[in-house]
């Protein structure tokens, strides 16, 4: 089992909790970190552009992630291909919807979603028992 680095879970956890939001967030106010590791944190991944700070002192992500992303399409070019469809399907039915392709190669995803609100805390789960 891989031994865990706590300042290493600290970065994800912002990112994941930045990118589970619809706007800005005041990130040490729902984070369990101290005020000055979290600003010191928040400032590293600022000077990378990972993250953006408003005037109003909440936190965004930030446009420097737009590399990593087109760096997961090109890996995974079928990600995002039935996004218009899934979304009108949602508006339609007013409720979630999600396509997955079962696979024997786990690294070829297919996953894509839409209306956020519904799938909140959903997303990348594995639903089936099966490997």
């Amino acid at each position: 089992m891989a031994r865990s680095s706590p300042p290493t879970e600290r970065v994800v956890g912002v990112l994941n909790l930045l990118a589970g939001q619809d706007s800005g967030i005041s990130v040490p106010r729902r984070l369990d970190m101290t005020s000055s590791t979290c600003a010191t944190l928040l400032s590293a991944l600022d000077s990378a552009d990972y993250v953006e700070r408003s005037a109003d002192k909440t936190y965004r992500l930030g446009s420097g992630l737009l590399a990593l992303a087109q760096a997961l399409h090109a890996r995974f070019p079928l990600l995002g291909a039935a996004h218009d469809e899934l979304s009108q399907l949602c508006a339609e039915l007013q409720c979630a919807a999600t396509l997955t392709r079962i696979a024997f190669d786990p690294d070829l995803p297919i996953f894509d979603h839409a209306h956020r609100r519904w799938l909140s805390g959903h997303m990348g789960r594995r639903v089936s028992g099966r490997r």
